[in-house]
């Protein structure tokens, strides 16, 4: 039997406060005077808070213990898309797995970590040794342009440099191809019983 999973994309930073509040979005523009519709758009990739709404949701977020950086977590060229994104993925799956044993259908449909990694080494593989690193350092190891500067003993403005050429190859369309293929296969399918 082919069981279809819908994958809904949501902004991940919000989305995770949301859940530690245990808040709805409803409850959000509650606490922070915006309107429902907007917080909606927030979360949805929509559209991104000005910093106004931002300081806000981030003063309701903090009233509760759930800190997060809510002027920080949008690029500052985002402008929201269009629609709501989905990803649909069909799976064959076993009807006797499905009516005897549905938790253990998630163990079924696990992600293939290994391909991932492939792809991903095979994009990172298509930059200079320190392209390469930078892009490691700033975004696997989380450090700022400093940090990364000072690792290598050049200023924080030639590690932006280095890390917009990086950013700028990675943009490639072969190589979005071969990062789509990776992030195709995080997306396993996932279904949540009660």
């Amino acid at each position: 039997m082919k069981i279809t999973a819908i994958t809904k994309f949501k902004q991940g930073d919000v989305w995770n406060a949301l859940q530690k509040a245990g808040w709805t979005q409803t409850e959000l523009a509650k606490r922070t005077g915006i309107h429902v519709t907007r917080i909606g758009e927030y979360c949805n990739l929509k559209a991104k808070p000005n910093t106004e709404q931002a300081n806000k949701i981030q003063k309701a977020f903090g009233s509760v213990g759930v800190f997060v950086d809510v002027s920080s977590i949008w690029p500052e060229d985002f402008v929201g898309v269009k629609k709501t994104i989905t990803v649909q993925q069909t799976q064959e799956i076993d009807v006797h797995l499905l009516q005897t044993k549905p938790h253990e259908l998630h163990d079924t449909c696990k992600p293939d970590i290994e391909f991932v990694k492939n792809k991903i080494n095979e994009v990172l593989d298509s930059l200079t040794d320190r392209e390469k690193a930078v892009i490691k350092d700033r975004f696997y190891g989380n450090k700022s342009l400093g940090e990364v500067g000072t690792k290598y003993l050049v200023n924080s403005e030639r590690i932006r440099q280095i890390e917009q050429k990086a950013l700028r190859k990675l943009r490639h369309p072969l190589r979005i191809q071969l990062l789509n293929e990776a992030k195709a296969a995080l997306l396993p399918l996932r279904m949540a019983f009660v």
